[in-house]
């Protein structure tokens, strides 16, 4: 499983979204854990949840590589992978 949070900018994790129609910002933050090997999970969320921000923790270069697929979703990106757990995009 991939650890991430979605929500709301100016709400409260976990809280209801509010019903205000002003426009929103959505936000995903996922650390994908620099050991593990890239798995479609994390594409699968960001497609399902629709994010305007994606925010990766512990990015590495095979991460990134693996991520690439959401360049039609978020073609805006700056993105410093690196082989240890400081990596991030």
């Amino acid at each position: 499983p991939i650890n991430a949070l979605v929500g709301v900018a100016g709400t409260p994790l976990g809280a209801a979204e509010p019903e205000s129609s002003a426009r929103r910002l959505r936000l995903l933050v996922a650390n994908v854990w620099c050991e593990r090997a890239p798995t479609p999970a994390l594409a699968e969320l960001v497609r399902r949840e629709a994010p305007d921000l994606l925010a990766v923790i512990e990015l590495t270069p095979s991460w990134l590589a693996a991520l690439e697929e959401l360049a039609d979703l978020l073609p805006h990106r700056v993105a410093a992978p690196r082989e240890d757990p400081f990596g991030v995009a």
